[in-house]
């Protein structure tokens, strides 16, 4: 059993969430295999693109602050669903590019493992990593 294990020292362990079932299995997963290390919620805000005249009324200040409340929201959630395994986590709440968010908290915090969740598969797609596991490994992001 993960909790069983012991390690030489304590492991970092960055959960990637969003407003997912997915995501909140993945920090479920963390919560339980790395149960006493030290694990990172990271929620990236990632920017928007004003197309048209007409959708900058839409992507005002207003609109700004309720997607910032929404993602504090959220890594609350994410917190407090980690408690109920007895997990204590650091919540991050970045904004931008959720590559250049991942890879500055991977080095930031000196992270060993990127827990993400990922949609349910079948057959030959379940092999294949998703978008933001792809970029993790395929990026070099850990060591």
């Amino acid at each position: 059993m993960a909790g069983d294990r012991i390690h030489s020292r304590r492991r970092t362990v960055l959960v990637v969430v969003d407003d997912s079932e997915r995501s909140r299995r993945a920090l479920i997963d963390a919560a339980v295999e790395f149960s006493g290390d030290e694990v990172v919620v990271l929620y990236v805000l990632e920017s928007f693109v004003v197309k048209s005249v007409t959708e900058s009324a839409v992507w005002d200040d207003e609109h700004a602050d309720r997607r910032e409340r929404e993602a504090e929201r959220l890594l609350e959630e994410h917190r407090k669903l980690a408690e109920t395994y007895g997990t204590d986590v650091r919540t991050v709440l970045s904004r931008g590019s959720p590559n250049e968010a991942i890879t500055e908290a991977i080095e930031t915090f000196g992270v060993d493992h990127v827990v993400v969740g990922h949609p349910k598969r079948t057959g030959l797609s379940r092999l294949v990593p998703g978008r933001l596991a792809e970029t993790v490994l395929g990026g070099g992001l850990l060591r």
